[in-house]
């Protein structure tokens, strides 16, 4: 296993050992113990800087975030306009959730980052998108940008864990149904039926 350099800590060589095993074998092969084997450790030691799989699975996945927000950042700066912002952003984290083998194994484990942390996201990556697109009035100004970026989070989330379906289905639903839910339309919103 190839060395980050002289400071690598214990902790570094099973972050990255886990990431290994999973993205090269999925989930079934990620224990404790064969991540500690892996990263050169001792099973105690993972144990002291992870308590559990689920743990590191979890710090896994909070990486992956990391990453994926740079990513979405990238796109972003070749989009123009809200919409294609968010279009371009909710495609890229579609298409990482059914590619993902880090984030296929949380959800087979009934695991999930907390709302806290998907809402933290959400208005880091997309807060000045919502708001630009807002003043340009592209989005709804109807809406606090506090409401539009839970609801961002709250499917995000939701077509994350729909790892079983594929980017074509989430990719429909998402310029169909969520994001529409989101755009300024030039008509006053139908409130109740015409009678």
């Amino acid at each position: 296993m190839p060395s980050l350099g002289p400071r690598e800590t214990s902790r570094d060589r099973l972050v990255r050992a886990a990431a290994l095993l999973v993205d090269s074998g999925g989930g079934a092969d990620l224990t404790m113990e064969a991540v500690a084997t892996a990263a050169s450790v001792s099973r105690a030691t993972a144990y002291r800087h992870f308590s559990s799989r689920h743990e590191l699975v979890l710090h896994l996945v909070l990486l992956a975030a990391e990453d994926l927000a740079a990513d979405c950042f990238r796109l972003m700066e070749q989009a123009h306009g809200s919409r294609e912002k968010l279009r371009v952003t909710f495609d890229h984290v579609m298409l990482t959730a059914v590619e993902s083998e880090r984030i296929k194994l949380l959800v087979e484990l009934g695991m999930s980052p907390t709302p806290e942390t998907v809402q933290e996201w959400t208005e880091r990556v997309l807060g000045q998108v919502v708001k630009d697109g807002q003043a340009a009035g592209e989005l709804r100004t109807d809406l606090e940008t506090d409401e539009i970026l839970q609801w961002l989070g709250e499917e995000l989330i939701a077509m994350v864990r729909m790892t079983h379906r594929d980017f074509d289905f989430l990719m429909r639903r998402s310029h169909n149904f969520v994001l529409p839910a989101v755009y300024s339309s030039h008509e006053p919103p139908r409130r109740g039926r015409k009678k």
